[in-house]
Order: C-alpha cells, then sequence, then structure tokens
C-alpha cells in the first residue's frame, strides 16, 4: 500500500485499484488494563466512537474478480504506440481463451504524442486494463439501437451474444507502488482484441462492439474483423459490449448477403441478357437471304438478244418449197447436193 499525507488530518491511501480518505482524530486517548489495550476518540459534543475509513464506493457495474496483469511493454506501430492489456477472470472465461492467447491478441493503438502527454518522462507504464461488467444489456436495448439501420435489419435482438466489459487505463509505477485505473477522454484510440469464441463463426455471427451508458444506450462502432482480430476506434475509453448477431438462415459467412438476394440478383442478370438478345435479333441485326436465293443472284445474267431486226430475213423449208426454187440455183447445185 501506498500512503501520502496532504493538509492535516486528511490522508490519501492507494491500495490496488481502491482509493478512499480518512480522516486523523484530533485527540486520542489511550487507556491501558491489565493485558487489554483500548484505543479511542475524543471529539467535543459527540460520544467516543473508533476511527472509520469512507472509502469511495467503486463502479456497480464492475465485477470484483482477480486481474491477469500484462507484462506493461509497448511497441510502436507507424506513429502508434501499442500498450497492452491487463484483465480480469471474468474476461477471460467470457471470450474463452488462455491468458496467453488474450495478452497476445489484444491491445490499444494511441498516438505517440497522447502517449507522452499522459506518462511525459516518468518511469511509469500504461497498460489497457479489461473487466467484467455486471451491467445487464437487455434484447430491447439492442432492438433500440439497430432499429432503423439497414445493416442491421435482418437481425434479432432475441438471437444476439452480448459481452459487457470495462474499459481503463491502468497506470502502474513500481517505484511509487501505484497500480491503479485512470479515465482516458477526448483521445481517440484503437481497441484490439480477440474475437470471443462463441461469436467467432463467420457463418453464424456478425461481431460489433457498441459503447453503453448508465441507461444501456448502446452507440454502434464500425468494426472490423479479421483473422479473429476485432477491431475499432475510440474517443476515450468507456464501457463497451460485444455483439454477436446471429445470422439468420441463408446468410454467407463471407460478405453476409443472403442466398435469396443472391438468386434474385441472377435471375435480374438472366432477364436482362435475354431483353439484349431479343433486342439484337429484332432490331439490329440485317435478315440474311436464304441460300437458293442467295445461288440463284451470284449467276452471271447474260445481256437479252433482240431477233425481231432478222426475223424477217430467215426464211424456213417450207416457206422455200412454196415459194419455189429458181431454175439458176438447181444448176449450181452439185451430184452431191441432188
Amino acid at each position: 500500500d501506498f500512503e501520502k499525507s496532504f493538509e492535516p488530518g486528511i490522508t490519501i491511501n492507494y491500495k490496488g485499484a481502491v482509493v478512499w480518505l480518512e480522516e486523523k482524530p484530533h485527540d486520542t486517548t489511550t487507556t491501558s488494563r491489565t493485558g487489554t489495550t483500548t484505543t479511542s476518540t475524543t471529539r467535543t459534543g459527540k460520544t467516543n466512537k473508533p476511527a472509520t475509513e469512507n472509502k469511495t464506493t467503486p463502479s456497480t457495474s464492475k465485477a470484483t474478480l482477480p486481474i491477469i496483469t500484462g507484462a506493461g511493454t509497448t511497441g510502436i506501430v507507424g506513429d502508434m504506440i501499442a500498450v497492452n492489456v491487463s484483465f480480469d477472470t471474468g474476461v477471460q472465461k467470457s471470450f474463452d481463451y488462455t491468458a496467453k492467447d488474450i495478452a497476445a491478441r489484444a491491445r490499444l493503438l494511441m498516438h505517440k504524442d497522447s502517449f507522452k502527454y499522459i506518462l511525459g518522462d516518468t518511469a511509469s507504464s500504461m497498460m489497457l486494463l479489461l473487466q467484467t461488467s455486471s451491467f445487464e444489456i437487455t434484447d430491447h436495448h439492442i432492438s433500440a439501437a439497430i432499429s432503423g439501420k439497414s445493416k442491421y435489419s435482418l437481425f434479432h435482438a432475441d438471437e444476439t451474444l452480448r459481452i459487457p466489459l470495462e474499459l481503463s487505463m491502468q497506470i502502474v509505477n513500481s517505484t511509487l507502488h501505484i497500480d491503479t485505473p485512470v479515465s482516458l477522454s477526448n483521445t481517440e484510440v484503437t481497441i484490439e482484441m480477440p474475437v470471443p469464441k462463441s461469436m467467432r463463426k463467420t457463418s453464424k455471427y456478425t461481431v460489433t462492439a457498441a459503447a453503453f451508458d448508465e441507461n444501456g444506450k448502446l452507440q454502434l462502432f464500425d468494426t472490423t474483423v479479421k483473422d479473429g482480430i476485432m477491431s475499432f476506434k475510440t474517443n476515450g475509453l468507456t464501457p463497451v459490449v460485444i455483439l454477436g448477431f446471429a445470422k439468420p438462415s441463408g446468410m454467407g459467412g463471407g460478405g453476409g448477403t443472403p442466398a435469396l438476394a443472391v438468386a434474385l440478383i441472377i435471375f435480374g442478370i438472366l432477364m436482362l441478357g435475354g431483353a439484349v438478345t431479343l433486342l439484337y435479333f429484332f432490331f439490329l441485326r440485317k435478315p440474311v437471304p436464304e441460300p437458293a436465293e442467295q445461288a440463284v443472284s451470284d449467276i452471271p445474267q447474260l445481256p437479252e438478244i433482240d431477233l425481231s431486226s432478222v426475223g424477217d430475213s430467215v426464211d424456213t423449208d417450207d416457206e422455200r418449197f412454196k415459194k419455189g426454187v429458181s431454175l439458176g440455183d438447181l444448176l449450181n447445185k452439185s451430184d452431191d447436193d441432188k
């Protein structure tokens, strides 16, 4: 424990994550008896009473469970500082992973300037603290959050898994014996943690994180899931709930598109293709001539001969017989012609 005195009569005691104020007695009288020692406090106008400790009441939404402390190490990711986590045993049970798996896959990312502003040049270390929340997120809370949002229109609140958590920043300084959570407000941070094992099947669940207040009002975060790690950004650290929306039957695991919608899209494409085909055959394509007609048209046409001009000068044998033969023609013919 760590104790530091300020003005007379006031002492602040640090005891793990609990802080309280204690009044020092003004007048103390000690009476000794055989084998017994009694200490009492005397105040003007009041009956002597034992000194009491007035402790601040911890958050009623936090469950008091053992904390698994992280290593307190940090890493650098571009302009961001990666801070590892501490968590209670309830978180480990809800996520259904070993402590080693959670410590290796959960972290907080903040800008290096914010990190330096909080810690300064001290020898303190910073860790993200995940604690189990006893606040009950009801179906009504979830229904109110997803109402009117097309992205979540196919989901049902009564089929949604939920794990409420308390997020805070833990400052540790072994020299000063400080190990206590602190608030972190107005600072954008990125939270990464493993998807709870109960929600890990992407074919069955869509995972989303949401902040909630003391009234259970939810604010859904844009959450990405990759390789079993969920990630979301938040301005400061607030209580959050991990939601696992059960996908209706027919929704695929990849993009979450219903099978019926896929079938309708395919049907629409086929109908469009048919319409384009009909348009081509009836309006755009020129008719092809029949094969027989095409063959006849390929034969070159001979020029027509006009016989009307020679019809009168040609005499047939009958016409010659009727007209008779001249004696000169007969004398000129040879014997063979006879």
